[in-house]
């Protein structure tokens, strides 16, 4: 069985009320789905944050409000499942800060400058680094 990074394995509740261990193969991929909705409620809700205008208009304002709470109940899902704080933490950051960059620049006109897209390049590198840390075993 392969590692990958932040995994732990848990007994996945069944039907009966009994538990049963998933391998880790068999959990992961919903559990990187469910950061992922996390992730694009988030996008979703922060650019929704810059059309509520400071909350005066309703609309934008309950996506705000709806999508955050999506955001930090899928991220709650997806810490019960066993992935490590550190790693779904920094994916998810990496992942918005980035996405709402590129969004920024292709839908909103908004301008990236190199130093901008060096530090968005750091917050990879740091994130790769530290899902690579977390998969090499501690003696």
């Amino acid at each position: 069985m392969r590692s990958c990074p932040g995994r732990t394995t848990k007994p996945l509740p069944r039907g009966d009320g009994t538990a049963r261990r998933g391998s880790e193969d068999e959990r992961m991929p919903l559990t990187y789905a469910l950061l992922g909705v996390a992730i694009c409620a988030e996008v979703t809700a922060t650019l929704a944050l810059r059309s509520s205008h400071g909350f005066t208009r309703l609309m934008p304002s309950a996506a705000v409000i709806t999508c955050y709470a999506v955001a930090f109940v899928a991220l709650s899902f997806v810490l019960q499942r066993g992935m490590s704080v550190a790693v779904a933490y920094a994916l998810w950051s990496a992942i918005g800060i980035v996405s709402i960059a590129f969004i920024g620049v292709l839908f909103l006109h908004e301008r990236l400058s190199w130093v901008q897209a060096t530090g968005m390049l750091t917050v990879v590198i740091g994130v790769v680094a530290l899902l690579l840390g977390t998969s090499t075993p501690t003696h």
